[in-house]
């Protein structure tokens, strides 16, 4: 009889990386164990088929166990009050709100009546791994947590998932059985961090292309959310700088986000409106990055973006930073120039190159495909066998 394996995710039926790894791994997953995911969305009709899921995997809406005038003003309160209060004084009423018994019962009751081998919780704006931590003496499962993000993004940003928490993260994780980590920076980090310690699971890449750019467009494009982070100002900066040299290229910004007013005005103020497309979020990636010739991402910190090994799998060359998510996916100089970070004239450069040389454009895009088959779904799923058996 197979394991029965169980994920825990905050929302599997929106479109983001998260998510579509996931389904990936899930699938893969669901020919050797039986699958069964949990999502906090409110079910309206959701379908396996509507995000690619395979039809034996089951999936499960878990009832809302917070809420109320009290817990929505704590969480608003929260936000702010987090910066300047010690974590340690709002502790114990921080997890009531967030986990309160019944919460704990449900999901004590639910992992062992179903017979779960494993249970995965998959990071997000919710840490369901801290949640399995509180459960985990009372259920026989195994626990999983599959972190996705960076140790800057849920620590160090001042508007970031858990600022101020981590002692207590420390405290959780070392509870539980296994973490997933994305990278060795990011596993690292948070050893020295918190005395955790975990194994690293790349994430596969998120399609297959056979058809790849032929790197003639005279077309940079960027993807993602339009917020400080992702660092997409110093790209239009970047682009305008070259743009009297290059009047025929354009830049194509893929995704939404808070910043976009921000950065449309940018683009306005730095006269290259005109040479600029805002498209907003795409559903359909792929066929903007065929297009292209050029992948730029001009972040501060990533935990494993989805959006480069798109790129990669469509033969774009990469301009970028030296962040440890990158130095990690990519081969500087060779499917990629990645500059110090912050060294913007160095990132400017880096697009200059590309731009300037039709053959060595072409050259890096070949190799940025090549690299991508190191990330293929053939490559990953084994390793999540063997910790699942």
């Amino acid at each position: 009889m197979a394991h029965k394996i169980c994920f825990v995710v905050h929302e599997l039926f929106s479109i983001g990386g998260e998510q579509t790894v996931l389904i990936r791994v899930a699938n893969a997953l669901s020919v050797f164990f039986d699958i069964t995911i949990y999502t906090h969305e409110k079910n309206i009709g959701f379908r396996n088929d509507s995000v690619g899921l395979n039809s034996c995997i089951h999936v499960i809406f878990v009832p809302e166990f917070t809420g109320g005038l009290i817990y929505k003003v704590h969480l608003k309160a929260y936000r702010y009050y987090r910066h300047v209060v010690p974590y340690e004084i709002v502790r114990r009423y921080h997890k009531k709100c967030l986990y309160p018994k019944k919460m704990i019962d449900y999901w004590t009751n639910e992992i062992n009546n179903c017979g779960y081998s494993h249970v995965i919780t998959v990071s997000g704006s919710r840490s369901y791994s801290r949640l399995m931590a509180y459960v985990k003496g009372m259920v026989r499962a195994k626990i999983i947590a599959w972190e996705h993000s960076s140790y800057e993004a849920y620590f160090h940003a001042h508007n970031c998932y858990y600022f101020g928490e981590e002692s207590e993260f420390g405290v959780c994780w070392r509870k539980l059985d296994e973490l997933v980590f994305l990278n060795e920076d990011i596993k690292k980090k948070f050893y020295n961090a918190l005395g955790v310690n975990g194994i690293v699971i790349k994430n596969p890449r998120p399609f297959e292309s056979v058809q790849k750019s032929d790197c003639m467009e005279h077309t940079i494009i960027s993807v993602g959310r339009l917020e400080k982070e992702k660092g997409v100002e110093d790209i239009i900066i970047s682009f305008a700088n070259l743009h009297d040299a290059f009047p025929d290229w354009k830049l194509i910004i893929v995704g939404d986000g808070s910043k976009r007013n921000r950065l449309e005005r940018l683009a306005k103020k730095m006269n290259i409106e005109k040479s600029i497309e805002f498209v907003g979020f795409q559903r359909n990636v792929r066929d903007y990055l065929l297009m292209a010739s050029i992948f730029a991402i001009g972040s501060k910190w990533e935990g494993m973006p989805m959006t480069v090994l798109e790129a990669m799998e469509c033969g774009l060359p990469i301009v970028g930073y030296k962040i440890p998510a990158l130095t990690e996916m990519l081969i500087d100089k060779v499917d990629s120039f990645l500059a110090d970070y912050g060294n913007r004239e160095a990132f400017e450069n880096g697009l200059l190159k590309i731009m300037q040389d039709e053959k060595m454009r072409i050259q890096m895009g070949k190799a940025a495909s090549i690299n991508a088959d190191k990330f293929a779904l053939e490559a990953i799923i084994p390793i999540w066998k063997e910790l699942l058996n």
